[in-house]
């Protein structure tokens, strides 16, 4: 992810530099970083700014509320939810409702409230699987063993069809890092945080 900024600059795209940004982002949130996240969305802002593409205001939405959720602020993350909700309807952005769904879940497991999880986590699978996305089916079950797991309930979680869903998205997912990780070897230095390259 942190080259993948350097990698849309160089290839001067300035569509896919906040695209890279925010999912560098979304990386640092995952991995505790919030002093990182937060640097990154001021550079964020910036590039939104400038850009004409709707969509960015979106992504970033995204960003901060998994941030607010990681942070155990869930009551930002509800509104900023909220926030991504609209933005959606607003433009139609179709392809992001998925991650209003894997948000919502999460904000509701994260704050105990396990079968609002679930009926969520659900809507998000049987929405992956209308539109015939193998890798949104095994994020949606992934989320859903993820709740399953902390409520204890061992044999929903190991559900082997459910097993096999969540093994081909991460098989997806490691393509696309090992494509994006060959692309990035060739073209920068290993290591560089996209925001030293701004």
């Amino acid at each position: 992810c942190r080259n993948a900024y350097s990698i849309a600059k160089q290839l001067r795209n300035a569509s896919l530099q906040p695209y890279a940004m925010c999912f560098s982002a979304l990386g640092f949130v995952l991995l505790g970083e919030y002093s990182l996240v937060d640097e990154g969305l001021k550079k964020i802002e910036k590039v939104i700014e400038k850009s004409v593409h709707p969509e960015f205001r979106a992504m970033e939405l995204i960003v901060r509320c998994l941030l607010a959720n990681h942070q155990g602020n869930f009551t930002k993350a509800e509104i900023l939810v909220e926030r991504l909700q609209e933005e959606v309807d607003k433009h139609g952005f179709l392809y992001m409702v998925l991650w209003i769904y894997e948000i919502s879940a999460y904000i509701r497991a994260s704050q105990g409230k396990f079968s609002e999880g679930e009926k969520i986590g659900k809507q998000y699978l049987n929405t992956a699987i209308s539109l015939k996305n193998g890798f949104y089916k095994g994020l949606a079950l992934r989320l859903l063993g993820l709740i399953y797991l902390y409520q204890d309930d061992f044999e929903k979680a190991r559900d082997k069809p459910q097993e096999q869903a969540v093994v081909d998205a991460l098989n997806i997912l490691s393509d696309l890092a090992r494509s994006a990780a060959a692309t990035a070897w060739r073209n920068t230095s290993p290591g560089t945080p996209w925001w030293q390259l701004m």
